[in-house]
C-alpha cells in the first residue's frame, strides 16, 4: 500500500516546506501569483472593452423605428444613386452636351455643357 512515489513527494515537500513559506522563493511566488492576476485583470478589460465597442457599433447601425417616422427611415436607407442601363443612359444624354474629366482618385467627374 506505499507507494515509493508518495514516500519521494512527502520528503521533497519536508525538505523544501522552510523555503516556501519565507525566503526568495516565496517572493517569487508571490510576484508570479501577483503577475498572473494582472495578466487575467487585462485579458478581461479588453475582453469588456471588446464587447461594449460591438454594441455601440452595432446600436449605432441599427435604425431608430420607435423615434423616427417611416417616411423619414425610408429617406435614410435609400440609395444617393440608381443604376441604369447603357441604353437608358444613352437616352437620357443623347441630346445634352458633356465633358467628363478624370480626377486625381481616377474618378470621373462629369461637367453638363451649357448650349
Amino acid at each position: 500500500m506505499n507507494n515509493p512515489r508518495d514516500a519521494h513527494n512527502r520528503l521533497l515537500a519536508d525538505t523544501l516546506q522552510g523555503d516556501w513559506t519565507e525566503g526568495p522563493a516565496v517572493v517569487m511566488a508571490q510576484r508570479a501569483a501577483k503577475h498572473a492576476r494582472q495578466r487575467r485583470t487585462r485579458h478581461r478589460a479588453v475582453a469588456v472593452c471588446a464587447l461594449l465597442a460591438a454594441a455601440i457599433a452595432l446600436t449605432r447601425s441599427l435604425p431608430r423605428a420607435r423615434t423616427e417616422s417611416p417616411a423619414t427611415l425610408a429617406r435614410i436607407s435609400a440609395p444617393g444613386y440608381e443604376i441604369i442601363s447603357d441604353d437608358e443612359l444613352q437616352m437620357l444624354l443623347s441630346n445634352r452636351p458633356l465633358l467628363v474629366l478624370p480626377l486625381e482618385n481616377r474618378t470621373p467627374k462629369i461637367v453638363f455643357l451649357e448650349r
